[in-house]
């Protein structure tokens, strides 16, 4: 699903995230293999800014991965529910919704501490205290943000996926702004210049450019280049907010005629069929 939204093959990527979801509301098993299928298909839906829905299936994940037992999958559960937060709580902010943003960077924050529990040294400790310094660094902490997110870069020997470093440097040079160390947060931005971003709308980009304009306003003054310049990037991020919302629909309308078509084949089987011999009846 996820590489089909990459290649921009949108039909068929949200025909399978749609029927991977219904498939999913009639998983009752309860292993290892059924909390990987729902932290799969919440990978899939949160690439594809389905947030809701990805957020959904990671609460539905919660009590099957704690069952099931398994560390990793603890640790991917709340890894991924942080990611999707912030990914949510971003796109939120960008199209000017801040009070709901707040919610979502809450949300974030809890599940980013979630996730380094009992892992003082591992991947998902680091990736929690990446979302957990964004967190901080929007909900107006940058200090503890900074701190974080310091924490998290350690000595990059082991360098994050594209997307975990842009968020990173784009928090640094978010609570550096703040906190007025305007060089720091130049040297941050330039890490993110040429870095693929792999969400679907770019929305990090669009984050990167209004977060440049800000540092440009902190070191030498508003002036109208400035203005400009965060006018057409709202305007984009609005842009492509609608075009998500549209998308979001349609899945909502795909998975209602899937369920609609297993409850007809039910239903015409019951009618058919003798209930105790399960031989066809007059």
């Amino acid at each position: 699903i996820t590489a089909r939204f990459a290649r921009h093959e949108f039909e068929r990527a949200l025909d399978e995230l749609s029927t991977g979801l219904v498939g999913l509301s009639h998983l009752h098993e309860v292993n290892r293999e059924a909390a990987s299928a729902f932290l799969t298909i919440a990978n899939a839906a949160s690439s594809a800014e389905m947030f809701e829905l990805a957020s959904a299936q990671l609460r539905r994940s919660r009590p099957l991965v704690q069952t099931a037992g398994d560390v990793f999958l603890i640790r991917m559960a709340d890894g991924t529910a942080a990611r999707n937060e912030t990914r949510w709580a971003a796109r939120l902010d960008l199209v000017g919704r801040p009070e709901q943003a707040a919610a979502r960077y809450r949300e974030a924050l809890r599940a980013a501490i979630r996730a380094q529990l009992g892992d003082p040294i591992g991947h998902w400790r680091r990736v929690g205290r990446l979302y957990e310094g964004f967190a901080w660094t929007c909900l107006d902490e940058p200090e503890l943000g900074r701190a974080a997110l310091l924490d998290a870069l350690g000595d990059d020997d082991a360098p994050l996926g594209p997307e975990d470093g842009l968020v990173l440097r784009l928090g640094l040079a978010r609570a550096c702004t703040t906190l007025g160390l305007i060089d720091e947060a130049r040297e941050h931005l330039s890490f993110t210049y040429g870095v693929q971003d792999t969400t679907l709308s770019d929305q990090w980009q669009v984050a990167i450019v209004l977060q440049a304009a800000e540092v440009e306003r902190a070191e030498r003054g508003d002036h109208p280049g400035i203005a400009l310049a965060e006018h057409a990037a709202v305007l984009l991020a609005n842009s492509l907010w609608e075009e998500r919302e549209r998308r979001l629909e349609s899945v909502m309308v795909r998975m209602q005629m899937l369920d609609l078509a297993e409850e007809n084949e039910r239903v015409g089987q019951a009618a058919t069929e003798d209930p105790l011999t399960g031989l066809g009846n007059r």
